[in-house]
């Protein structure tokens, strides 16, 4: 058997997630049933990090294994035509037969888009989070350093993910305001938060996210963020940001 590595992009409107569930579309679901059309055998893909619904990626990893020795670009080619436009796997390389995707991660970087606009734009609508309201990413920055570390990120964790321990890393949490760079857009603002970690609870970028919008907005001061890591209670924190802001960016081995 060869065990073979995919980096893989996507865009995850109108999937349920990741995750295989029985009788939804899935991005790992449609994955296996490329492969298994084209190598003829069932196909378990083994994904890094399981993207929620509406989770957009550039950088996912997932591997396979298989008995099928077609060549790896032939693979490539084969599975990409059958898969629909919004899944694309960009490689496909051959690794040690001990790689696993999930469990031999180091690091996740995620990006999360805001569009401050007076109207919305149908062309980002899909990949950002559209508010009218100015952020202050002065203030977001101040309140990010709180959260670089390691701590207990409980605050940020969602109820469905409770099962796991909620310590975690992050390595870097960087917020960057520049003007949107799409034609007729140049009022626009575009806000992009990269998160980078070892690993993250359920839904802890996108409570994150939410929290420090509520910062830039003046309704959270930025010294509270340690207090509401310390408090380990999800009320203390901001509301959810929507999911079609982010993106799985890359997966570091």
């Amino acid at each position: 058997m060869r065990n073979l590595k995919a980096t893989i992009r996507y865009d995850g409107t109108d999937f349920a997630g990741w995750q295989v569930q029985p009788g939804l579309s899935t991005v790992q679901g449609a994955l296996a049933d490329a492969l298994e059309r084209v190598t003829g055998e069932p196909t378990k893909v083994t994904g890094a990090g399981r993207t929620d619904a509406g989770v957009h990626a550039i950088g996912q990893v997932a591997n396979f294994k298989t008995s099928s020795n077609i060549a790896t670009h032939n693979l490539e080619r084969a599975v990409n035509s059958m898969l629909a436009p919004r899944v694309r796997i960009d490689q496909i390389e051959e690794v040690s037969d001990g790689f696993d995707a999930r469990r031999n991660a180091l690091r996740k970087l995620y990006r999360y888009s805001i569009l401050v606009a007076e109207f919305p734009d149908p062309l980002v609508s899909r990949y950002s989070w559209q508010l009218r309201s100015d952020l202050d990413t002065d203030l977001m920055k101040e309140a990010a350093q709180h959260l670089v570390g390691k701590h207990d990120f409980s605050s940020f964790q969602g109820s469905a993910g409770k099962d796991r321990s909620p310590i975690r890393t992050v390595y870097s949490l960087d917020i960057d305001g520049m003007p949107a760079p799409y034609p007729g857009s140049e009022r626009d603002t575009l806000v992009a938060i990269d998160i980078c970690a070892d690993g993250f609870v359920y839904k802890m970028v996108r409570n994150i996210v939410g929290t420090l919008v509520e910062v830039g907005r003046k309704k959270i001061a930025p010294q509270r963020l340690s207090e509401i890591l310390d408090a380990r209670d999800r009320q203390q924190a901001g509301p959810a940001a929507p999911a079609q802001g982010l993106c799985l960016i890359s997966v570091e081995y």
